[in-house]
């Protein structure tokens, strides 16, 4: 991990993510799926005080795991498992993207078990 990592939040780190997204010609639709899934998770972990990427583990993503699944919508209904997995999938390209670039030793999403359809 090199120093660039101190100063590089989750939100940053997100827009990073993003704009590699783009440059690799995702689709404006997926780009903004994925954009909105990770700001949805970037919130919830300031809420937690979790901002650095190096402070998020698998037992951090298990919790946000959980809290999409207590999630109730304005229908009064939970979110289904395509729901939770459509929030979930854009963080395992998130985290493998801060791996691969070296702002994280390892990438906690890895083992991440998806809700079962």
């Amino acid at each position: 991990m090199g120093n660039r990592t101190r100063a590089c939040t989750l939100g940053d780190l997100a827009e990073a993510h993003l704009h590699r997204l783009r440059v690799r010609n995702y689709s404006p639709r997926t780009i903004e799926n994925h954009a909105s899934y990770l700001r949805l998770f970037v919130e919830w972990a300031a809420e937690q005080k979790i901002t650095k990427p190096a402070d998020v583990t698998i037992f951090v993503l298990e919790d946000y795991q959980s809290h999409l699944y207590e999630v109730v919508k304005s229908d009064g209904n939970r979110l289904s498992p395509n729901a939770q997995q459509a929030r979930l999938i854009p963080l395992r390209a998130y985290f493998s993207f801060m791996t691969k670039r070296r702002y994280i030793d390892a990438n906690p999403a890895a083992d991440l078990e998806l809700p079962k359809l």
